[in-house]
């Protein structure tokens, strides 16, 4: 036995490391799934327009032509917005057209907008015409909506703004652009 002399000594030798041991990479699952801790899941998105910077999606994939019903329960301030289905269209004297705009705050959380179009036959008002205005703007840039009358500006963010790196698909990083 060879322990005996090395253990009068104080020193203990480790035993052979075990063959499913050796490679402790294989205990790990797919790096690619997260750690549950710091991945963003959405649970819900909120709908409405804007209510601080926001910059619009710029690929047509994240904007939807549909018919959305707005249910506004009186003397609540919460709105709900239902996507009305095809065999519903044009049956519901409440329900109007709208583009759905994807938004994206500076933190990063997203939210959609619906922006209403006149029905067939309609005139179209200034709050929706600016609102669609108002969308287009912010495919380039940060910017809040702020009502003025009957219709929407935009204010631009400072230079600086801590937004500006953000980028989202297919755009340029807007601390490079001139």
């Amino acid at each position: 036995m060879t322990d005996k002399p090395t253990a009068k000594l104080g020193i203990v030798l480790p035993s052979a490391t075990p063959n499913d041991a050796s490679d402790i990479e294989a205990l790990w699952l797919d790096p690619a799934l997260g750690d549950g801790l710091t991945d963003t899941n959405w649970h819900t998105i909120p709908v409405g327009k804007p209510k601080d910077f926001f910059r619009v999606h710029p690929e047509p994939d994240y904007r939807r032509r549909t018919e959305i019903y707005t249910h506004k329960t009186e003397g609540q301030i919460e709105t709900t917005y239902y996507i009305v289905g095809p065999e519903m269209r044009g049956r519901l004297q409440e329900a109007r057209p709208c583009v759905l705009v994807t938004c994206v705050y500076r933190d990063g959380s997203p939210r959609l907008w619906p922006i209403m179009f006149p029905r067939e036959g309609e005139k179209d008002n200034t709050a929706w015409s600016s609102a669609r205005s108002a969308a287009r703007t912010g495919i380039d840039k940060w910017v809040k909506l702020v009502w003025a009358g009957r219709s929407f500006l935009t204010r631009d963010a400072l230079s600086g703004f801590s937004g500006d790196l953000l980028v989202l698909p297919g755009d340029v990083p807007l601390h490079s652009r001139q």
